[in-house]
């Protein structure tokens, strides 16, 4: 059986398809927990009308958002958002949203710097990101 632990942490450009069973261990549970208290303590504080997350392991991590629209992207087929996206060709106007959250998002993605350039083409003046990143 693969060591997720060290697989997933280790691997720049692994697979996400192992981060749900990642999740799913006592380290992972554990992480999962501090990564939603600090958005939670985050989140209420940033105001705007649009609110993207980008992956999630098919989890609606903005749930206490005073953000009233929340979209949960994920470029997975199996995903159980329903909305399926390519991260690096968003499907917003440029300037259109104002904070995007990024759990996970760029260590699984051959080409982190165009899911950056997407970001930042779609966020309004003065938006936020928030990423969530195992190796910064």
């Amino acid at each position: 059986m693969p060591d997720f632990n060290t697989d997933i942490l280790t691997s720049r450009h692994g697979s996400r398809a192992g981060l749900p069973a990642w999740y799913g261990s006592y380290l992972g549970r554990l992480l999962a927990r501090a990564e939603r208290e600090a958005l939670d303590a985050l989140l209420p504080d940033l105001f705007g009308y649009h609110l993207v997350q980008l992956g999630g392991h098919g989890e609606n991590l903005c749930e206490n958002s005073r953000i009233s629209h929340c979209m949960v992207l994920d470029e997975r087929a199996h995903s159980e958002t329903g909305l399926l996206a390519d991260n690096a060709a968003l499907p917003f106007a440029s300037e259109s949203v104002d904070v995007v959250v990024m759990p996970h998002s760029l260590e699984f993605h051959p080409n982190p710097h165009a899911i950056l350039r997407e970001v930042d083409r779609i966020l309004i003046p003065e938006g936020h990101v928030v990423i969530l990143n195992f190796n910064p």
